[in-house]
């Protein structure tokens, strides 16, 4: 069994207009959601076993604040600017090349793409209320959980994970 955990970037800043996105930072509202995911991630013992991290300051700032602070030193992580504001089909084709000696994966990005992976995803899915929830609104620090019946990264290609678990911070 192989589990896809999706998260959003949390709320970023706007109090300096000069910034490029790209280097923009959390607001004090994404920090504080941050501590709600890191909070139920830690209960939840979701532990991911390797990373893909948009390049942007806020995605960075976000992984940081959940994964690094106490429980998950030994993730590999990769941050990478060619999935800074991508489409859902570079990310798929992160997770179909992604080793299968790893059985839990984390993506850290942007909205519309971490929404649009998760319902291409989820295509053929029986949990209608997560995946009308994720169809309306993606909210950041939003956090998907998907399981993949299959012990092949590859057979994520067939969009048959099932959308397990939708956790936005306001719900915490």
């Amino acid at each position: 069994m192989k589990y896809i955990y999706l998260l959003r970037h949390a709320k970023s800043s706007w109090t300096n207009p000069l910034l490029k996105d790209h280097d923009r930072p959390l607001s004090d509202r994404g920090i504080k959601a941050c501590h709600k995911i890191e909070t139920f991630i830690s209960q939840n013992k979701i532990i991911p076993e390797i990373a893909y991290v948009s390049s942007s300051q806020r995605t960075i700032s976000t992984y940081e604040l959940i994964f690094k602070r106490k429980l998950y030193p030994k993730v590999l992580i990769s941050i990478d600017k060619t999935i800074y504001l991508c489409d859902s089909k570079l990310l798929k084709e992160r997770i179909i090349n992604t080793d299968n000696k790893f059985n839990h994966l984390l993506i850290v990005n942007h909205e519309p793409t971490i929404r649009k992976l998760t319902l291409e995803l989820s295509e053929n899915s029986k949990k209608m209320r997560f995946k009308n929830e994720v169809s309306l609104k993606y909210p950041t620090c939003s956090l998907a959980i998907l399981k993949l019946n299959s012990d092949n990264w590859h057979d994520s290609k067939k969009d048959d994970c099932e959308l397990i678990n939708f956790i936005k911070p306001k719900d915490l």
